[in-house]
Parts: C-alpha cells; sequence; structure tokens
C-alpha cells in the first residue's frame, strides 16, 4: 500500500467511486485533468516521449501501458522501470497507441483500468473540442 498521506483528487475519485459516490464520467474526467506518471526502463532527456520505454502489461493480447497517479505507487515496478516521465492524463491519452489501453496503479487497490475503445471515446471528444474551439 502507500504511506500514510492525503489522496490525490484522482485517487479520491476513483475511492468515491468505487463506493458510489462518483461517476466513471468523473474517474475519466479527474484522470485527464490530473498529472499521472509513466515510468521508463530507458532515461528520459528533456522529457522525450521518443525515448519512452514504458511498461506494458498484457490482457487478453491487449497492451496495456502502465501509469501512476502517484510516485508512492510505484513501487515494485522501480526496480523494472527507474526513470519517469510525469504529464497530464488528457496528454497520455493523446499519445498512447490506438489499440492500446492504460492501468493506472497495477497492483494496487486504488486503481483502474481503461480499455483502448474508452480511450478512443476520450481522444475523439479531446479532438472535437479542439475543433469547436
Amino acid at each position: 500500500m502507500t504511506s500514510e498521506r492525503e489522496l490525490t483528487p484522482l485517487e479520491a475519485t476513483i475511492v468515491a467511486a468505487r463506493d458510489g459516490g462518483s461517476e466513471l464520467s468523473d474517474v475519466l474526467l479527474a484522470f485527464e485533468q490530473s498529472r499521472v506518471i509513466v515510468p521508463s526502463r530507458t532515461d528520459l532527456p528533456d522529457g522525450n516521449l521518443r525515448s519512452l520505454d514504458p511498461l506494458v502489461f498484457d490482457r487478453d493480447g491487449t497492451p496495456m501501458l502502465a501509469v501512476f497517479s502517484h510516485p508512492d505507487r510505484i513501487g515494485e515496478f522501480v526496480a523494472e522501470a527507474p526513470f519517469a516521465l510525469e504529464l497530464f492524463g488528457a496528454d497520455l491519452v493523446a499519445v498512447t497507441p490506438e489499440g492500446s489501453g492504460l492501468i493506472l496503479n497495477p497492483r494496487d487497490e486504488i486503481g483502474l483500468e481503461v480499455v483502448p475503445g474508452l480511450l478512443d471515446i476520450l481522444r475523439n471528444r479531446r479532438q472535437r473540442e479542439r475543433t469547436e474551439s
């Protein structure tokens, strides 16, 4: 688990959704608006995404990128991926390859899996918002 600290707004929204106090749409909005951490096996000079070698899990043939809501949730994975990139969830959604999903806080009780189809919906919504403004 984690140290005794306040939950991030994203973590609090996930807990509220699990307890019936918020909806999935609230969690996804909180994810997009939150800074998240993507561990990498390789160094990321100047935050260059092209250097990113992320942790990816296989879920029945679907690649799922590991992402974390707070550094203390990375835990055991730091040994495999000691570098990290921090960015807003919306920016991560935009660059996640089609056909891939996300696992927020893998193996943690405060986590979330976002399947590729849902990421497509988020990307399309964001693209529509950009063209309308």
